[in-house]
Formats: structure tokens, C-alpha cells, sequence
């Protein structure tokens, strides 16, 4: 039996509320007048370096670094794990927004992979990772009980892109203020979600 804590309760209200209520992806922005919104941009590099950028109220900063190994390493094995870095940069993009802002604060994410984005959009994915990352990214979203909305913008357009490049030349155009890389609340979280039981090949 699971114990109903009060991030467990606050989670499933605003689940309820989601459904009530109807919501749907233009949402937001019928609420901007009365719902501030920030604005997150991330990005991650095929290599598992990360950033992400915030800008609320004309302030501008950011956060850049590797993902953890012990994290990489829970990945399923492939060619490349691009989709799962950008996912977790995500994630610790809404980790990071709530030291920054107040919980009132909506959040528009921009992301530059169509695949991670995709994920993001329909809540779920055929690869088992990558579903229980995006499980987390909801989840965290949904314990903060902060609206939410990820939307695509292009590689040259996303301000997280030469961060995770370790290209930092923009930032103090634009009087950003970088942040300490903590991964401290990610990595206890994403090792407790990417270590459920795989789910079992369907035999028909």
C-alpha cells in the first residue's frame, strides 16, 4: 500500500485539476494576462553535457555541466543517448526553476529535439527509459503543481545551445548570472525512477 504523503497528494490534485478542468496546449497562453510565465530554454550535447537558461522579469541566468556518470550509466545502451540527455537537462531545468521562482510562476520550455519534445508532448514513450524519464519530468512538474508547456525552437535560436557547448560568449550580453550545477535532487531521482522494473516483452 502507498502511503499518501503530502507530495503524493499535491501531485494527484493537480492531476485532478488537469482533468477537470480540460486543459489543452493553448492554455497558457489564454491565462498569460493573469499567470506569469518564465521562460526556460535547455540543451544537451551527445556526450551528456547540459544547460539550461532563464529569463523571468528582464533577469536572465543559467546553468551549464556533465550529467553524473552513475546517472549516464542507468541509460539504455544506443548509439547515441542524445534524447534521453535532452530529457534529463529538461528535468533538471524544472528542478533548478524552483529555486529560482515563486510557485505561482508558470513555465515555457523550449527544447531544440523534436524526439525529446515529442516525448514531452504525448507523455510517454515506446523506449522504456525514456518513458520513465518523461514519467519524472511530469511528476516533477506536477509536485510543484506548476502549468507547464513545451514548445520547439530551433538550435540557433535556443539561448541553452552554446552553454552546453561550453560557448558562454552570449551570456554576459545578455547580464546573465550563471548558478551553481546541482544535480543533487536529479540524480537520487532519476536513479529511483530508471531503476523500476523493466517492463516484460508482451508474448502473444
Amino acid at each position: 500500500m502507498t502511503r499518501l504523503t503530502r507530495r503524493l497528494r499535491c501531485s494527484l490534485e493537480w492531476f485532478l485539476c488537469v482533468l477537470s478542468e480540460k486543459w489543452i496546449r493553448r492554455i497558457p497562453f489564454s491565462l498569460a494576462p493573469e499567470l506569469p510565465m518564465a521562460i526556460v530554454y535547455s540543451d544537451a550535447e551527445s556526450h551528456g553535457d547540459v544547460a539550461a537558461v532563464f529569463v523571468f522579469e528582464h533577469r536572465v541566468s543559467f546553468i551549464a555541466g556533465k550529467l553524473p556518470g552513475n546517472v549516464r550509466k542507468l541509460l539504455q545502451e544506443r548509439r547515441t543517448n542524445l534524447v534521453a540527455y535532452e530529457l534529463l537537462a529538461a528535468i533538471l531545468a524544472i528542478v533548478t526553476v524552483d529555486r529560482l521562482l515563486p510557485a505561482h510562476v508558470g513555465v515555457r520550455h523550449f527544447v531544440d529535439s523534436t524526439p525529446a519534445l515529442s516525448c514531452v508532448i504525448k507523455g510517454s514513450s515506446r523506449q522504456w527509459d525514456l518513458n520513465l524519464l518523461n514519467g519524472l519530468l511530469w511528476f516533477s512538474n506536477a509536485a510543484r503543481m506548476r502549468l507547464y508547456w513545451g514548445q520547439y525552437v530551433r538550435s540557433v535560436s535556443n539561448l541553452a545551445d552554446g552553454p552546453s557547448r561550453s560557448d558562454f560568449a552570449l551570456m554576459p550580453r545578455l547580464g546573465a548570472c550563471r548558478l551553481p550545477f546541482d544535480c543533487s535532487e536529479l540524480c537520487p531521482a532519476a536513479e529511483q525512477w530508471l531503476s523500476r522494473p523493466r517492463p516484460s516483452a508482451l508474448v502473444l
